[in-house]
């Protein structure tokens, strides 16, 4: 009896948290109008990527245009015209919906025509940021973003009117993308068409970023860096926030292999209910890191209780648990271990994935005894010495659907913990969905990047099938895999939305 009644207990506290995850954490669920106004073909491969990105979007005919119906689409409209030689009913189009106060995202060709000012081809590889706007969210004055079709890109000749502001250049000094004032509204325009669709280690997932700052659900935690950090300037960076903000503090937790020291950033109140994420398990996955020190920076300048209560729990954030990895960019650690199979949980039986060539240095070699490692035995230390209750193991992984679009769940976990990590996926995904969209390696199209499975961790001694007796704990695996900075706005944002939809699914509401 005492069995049945705990099923039923169970199945009521999935059904509430998924309503939870679906009502109280999502956004705005009312539906966007936007409108989309092509000459292109529904089989070109754009459309569907566009229908992808806003959902529910109506798509226009140029020769078809309801001017009264395309007006109802407030929150949005895409010109997307190849061969713009008859301009008259998009120009009446352009003037009805700017004198409304709308903002239009439109390809650089039909925007030339409209305004009279001349294009070029031209042979490049990055852009570089003129201005900081919403458009160019996430990137500072002058730092590059990857933006080419192949090398070759449709640019300005020059721009005289002073209703238009430039956004981005060219190595060249040539106008790639611009924002022009229109009436009550706003033009955005950028050459989309010649790029391919976003695909990984193409040089076009930025494809759709301009479009989608400007219109949709835009990059809102991402933030661009010049170049890799090394090491020991990651941690200065860490602790120029400590510098900053005063609630937060920076703790030396001991020394690693490679003689390197593994740092925290702390916040919250230390004598709380800890909650613990960490990243760069695998040194060589170290873009994640920058998503935590993001995080963390967002909560104590907001201190945004609908994140997490500062005055009730104690965040603790490793951003690179493996520091030698990271900075020598290796899967394993100083000795040639892989850290993320160094726990006890079936340590004995976990014979790798190459039974053949199983020894140090190898992919996922355990080492010679569990725990051997000084990194898993300081995160041992502290999850024995401290009240946590929840841990996040954040990992990247470049391949496609099926390995960074899943999540685990500790195989020790509390018994609800399958339950919570649906409602962690359902934040997640509602959060950023829109934002982003690629054609991975492994993958036949492209795709939203959303988390698609959850599911518990295999018989391996992961770190969280370790460390999480009777604890909540997850391990999320996102986009990584580059060798600079160019996409970590897209991966730092990703990682930050993460952490968000984390806290927010595993901390009670008081509602």
């Amino acid at each position: 009896m005492r069995n049945k009644v705990s099923s039923i207990n169970r199945l009521l506290v999935l059904v509430l948290l998924l309503l939870l995850g679906c009502n109280i954490y999502s956004q705005d669920t009312a539906k966007k109008q936007y409108a989309l106004i092509t000459d292109l073909p529904d089989s070109v491969k754009m459309i569907s990527s566009v229908k992808m990105l806003f959902e529910g979007i109506k798509v226009y005919e140029d020769s078809k245009i309801n001017i009264k119906e395309l007006l109802k689409a407030k929150d949005g409209l895409i010109v997307l015209i190849s061969n713009p030689q008859n301009i008259r009913s998009i120009r009446k189009v352009v003037h009805e919906y700017t004198r409304l106060g709308g903002t239009i995202f439109m390809d650089i060709r039909i925007f030339s025509a409209l305004n009279n000012i001349s294009i070029k081809t031209v042979q490049m590889k990055d852009i570089l940021v003129s201005k900081e706007t919403k458009i160019t969210s996430g990137y500072k004055k002058g730092h590059s973003i990857r933006y080419n079709a192949q090398g070759k890109l449709l640019v300005f000749n020059e721009i005289k009117d002073k209703s238009i502001s430039v956004l981005a250049k060219s190595d060249n000094d040539d106008v790639v993308l611009i924002q022009q004032k229109k009436a009550q509204g706003n033009i955005v325009a950028a050459d989309v068409i010649s790029l391919q669709e976003p695909q990984y280690e193409k040089d076009s997932e930025n494809k759709y970023l301009f479009v989608v700052n400007t219109l949709g659900n835009g990059s809102k935690y991402g933030k661009s860096y010049s170049h890799r950090y090394h090491y020991y300037e990651l941690v200065d960076l860490m602790k120029d926030i400590e510098k900053e903000f005063s609630n937060v503090k920076i703790v030396d937790e001991g020394k690693v292999s490679g003689g390197y020291s593994m740092y925290s950033m702390n916040i919250g109140n230390p004598f709380g209910k800890g909650i613990m994420i960490f990243s760069a398990t695998h040194g060589n996955e170290w873009e994640n890191a920058y998503g935590l020190v993001n995080f963390i920076k967002h909560v104590a300048s907001n201190q945004d209780q609908t994140i997490i209560d500062l005055n009730e729990y104690h965040l603790k954030i490793i951003p690179v648990l493996n520091p030698y990895g990271y900075q020598n960019m290796t899967r394993q650690n100083g000795n040639k271990v892989d850290l993320n199979r160094n726990g006890d949980y079936c340590w004995d039986n976990y014979s790798g994935v190459d039974r053949q060539n199983y020894y140090p240095g190898a992919y996922d070699w355990k080492g010679y005894q569990a725990y051997s490692e000084p990194e898993i035995q300081i995160l041992r230390k502290i999850i024995k010495d401290e009240n946590y209750f929840a841990m996040l193991d954040i990992h990247g992984n470049p391949s496609g659907t099926g390995y960074n679009k899943w999540m685990g769940v500790a195989r020790t976990t509390k018994n609800d913990a399958l339950s919570k990590g649906e409602l962690f996926r359902n934040i997640f995904n509602e959060s950023v969905k829109g934002r982003y969209i690629l054609w991975q390696e492994r993958e036949k199209l492209v795709t939203p990047f959303l988390i698609e499975k959850v599911k518990y961790e295999e018989m391996k001694p992961t770190i969280i099938n370790s460390l999480c007796n009777d604890k909540y704990g997850y391990i999320v695996e996102v986009l990584c895999g580059y060798l600079s900075t160019e996409f970590i706005v897209m991966q730092s944002d990703i990682t930050s939305e993460i952490c968000i939809a984390f806290c927010k699914s595993i901390i009670p509401s008081k509602e």
